[in-house]
């Protein structure tokens, strides 16, 4: 189990992860969990506000039916091999590089997360 390194953490945001976690692992209940090392020690805050007000993305999905969604892209074998560098960013970026946006949208996002 991944323990919170930041003592800025609430128990009530901590709280609000282990239930997250907790109903994504009830839809899967015959997934293995492993705890892996992982040199990478970075931890990301996402700021859904300023995503919604520098983008304008809004979420369409619950998080329930995401899982559900992921589910059925497992079980319908929408995703053959979960572990090929496609789905994986780490493992992308070191075959592919890192790219240059390719477009002006691209551009947007790199820009709205470059700055506070």
């Amino acid at each position: 189990m991944r323990r919170c390194r930041s003592s800025s953490a609430s128990v009530p945001s901590r709280r609000r992860r282990a239930e997250r976690i907790a109903r994504a692992c009830a839809a899967f209940p015959h997934a293995l969990v492993r705890r892996i090392d992982n040199p990478d020690r970075r931890n990301y805050r996402v700021s859904f506000e300023k995503i919604r007000s520098r983008l304008g993305f809004r979420c369409i999905l619950s998080l329930e039916q995401g899982i559900a969604e992921l589910r059925s892209s497992f079980e319908g074998r929408a995703i053959p091999d979960y572990t090929d560098a496609r789905y994986h960013n780490q493992k992308f970026l070191e075959r592919a590089g890192r790219p240059a946006p390719p477009d002006r949208v691209q551009s947007r996002v790199m820009a709205a997360f470059s700055g506070d």
